[in-house]
């Protein structure tokens, strides 16, 4: 009884390992042929040419559900991957054929043996990479105190007039700044004025007959008469009341434009730093099992002063100021080591899921990679920038969790760039 229990609890082991193993993908293949009265449909061969392409589509699929720079990877070694095939793909089936106007098509589902598959990558890189020594500083930090902004303000500057006129009189007063009002008889009156510098204007149709025209600078109270065949032209400043009397009846529409601008607020945030030495065999983990074996912790070289540089500019800042840099960047050079792998981990306040109201984490990551061998240090590949989330019973497991989880995906992010750009 014994033995049998121990027979099913191994064979349960092997079928979980065998799936934790495999990857199922989807490929399709096709094949062109010349279709004959004695062949109409495809041959033997040219299924098999078919099957032959979607199983090496299955594969490049699986690559580029892991991002551009797995892609390229794939790219760089396809050649190897499908002399490989039959020992990276485990199982397949036919989910689909068609066969039409001399074409052939095939839709496959297969097993892919992860494990294998990675091995051959970590192998063939190993011995056409380049050996460099990668520097890696990655630097945690925490929100230790967050002021929202409030609601953006608008300013609004505006100009009101009226004019309610019956006869043959337009009254207007001036309020601040300057103002020209002018008027004919096929025109219009245009009243505009100068608000703390921003400019908006009133529109008034008359009627009437226009000849002369008159400018004039007031101050007080001032009438201006004009026959029907006249045209006044008169320019303000300061303070006044203004009345324009003619002999004909003026019709009045008023316009109002008002001119505004808008002062946006951000959210302001400070940062204390959080130490990532839990982190780091995970973090060194996911270079080694990647095959870079001369990756080190950059804080183990550039020393205690230049370190406490680093926090000091993270704490206060998003990046090293460039003295800070200078003296990172010269401290590698002088230890032979050409590529700077910087990785920021923010996490933010803690919020409570609403759905298991569990204490939830968000950090973000900002990670780039500079080659600092030439003269001048350039950044040779960035991240997109990311997030994850976890949950956890308290503050501390929700954040340990997503700093955990974000660091190691940091790391794999950057084997894929540093891949593609044949680093090893």
């Amino acid at each position: 009884m014994k033995n049998v229990l121990l027979a099913i609890f191994t064979g349960i082991l092997l079928c979980a390992s065998a799936s934790a193993q495999t990857v199922k993908e989807k490929g399709i293949g096709s094949a062109t042929y010349q279709p004959t009265k004695k062949a109409s449909a495809a041959s033997p061969g040219d299924k098999e040419n078919a099957l032959a392409k979607a199983r090496l589509n299955a594969i490049e699929r699986y690559f580029a559900e892991r991002g551009q720079a797995e892609t390229d990877n794939f790219l760089l070694m396809e050649d190897k991957i499908n002399a490989a095939l039959d020992k990276i793909i485990l199982d397949e089936t036919v989910i689909n054929e068609k066969d039409e106007s001399g074409k052939y098509t095939v839709t496959i589902s297969v097993g892919i043996n992860e494990a294998r598959l990675q091995a051959l990558m970590r192998s063939e890189s190993n011995n056409t990479h380049k050996s460099s020594y990668i520097a890696y500083l990655f630097t945690g930090r925490e929100v230790n105190s967050s002021r929202q902004a409030g609601p953006n303000v608008t300013r609004v500057n505006s100009i009101e007039a009226s004019s309610s006129v019956k006869g043959s009189s337009i009254t207007s007063q001036e309020v601040q700044g300057e103002r020209t009002i002018s008027a004919s008889n096929r025109g219009s009156l245009n009243v505009s004025q100068d608000v703390q510098g921003q400019k908006a204007s009133v529109a008034v149709e008359t009627k009437g007959a226009a000849q002369e025209n008159t400018r004039e600078a007031i101050s007080g109270s001032t009438v201006i008469k004009g026959d029907a065949a006249s045209k006044e032209n008169i320019r303000m400043a300061g303070s006044s009341n203004t009345a324009i009397s003619r002999d004909e009846a003026v019709n009045a529409n008023v316009r109002q434009v008002s001119s505004s601008e808008t002062v946006i607020k951000r959210d302001e945030n400070s940062y204390k730093l959080i130490p990532l030495s839990d982190y780091d065999s995970a973090i060194s983990s996911v270079f080694s099992q990647s095959g870079f074996k001369n990756v080190i912790n950059a804080q183990d070289v550039i020393g205690q002063h230049l370190l406490d540089s680093v926090n000091n500019d993270y704490e206060n800042g998003e990046d090293m100021n460039s003295a800070t840099r200078t003296g990172v960047v010269h401290e590698l050079r002088a230890n032979d080591i050409p590529y700077l792998v910087l990785a920021t981990l923010n996490a933010d306040l803690p919020t409570i899921d609403s759905v298991t109201g569990l204490k939830e984490v968000i950090v973000r990551a900002v990670v780039r990679v500079l080659d600092i061998s030439a003269r001048f240090p350039k950044e040779v590949a960035s991240v997109p920038p990311y997030q994850i989330a976890r949950r956890g019973k308290t503050d501390s497991e929700a954040k340990n969790k997503a700093l955990s989880a974000c660091s190691e995906q940091a790391a794999r992010e950057v084997v894929q760039r540093l891949n593609a750009l044949d680093v090893r």
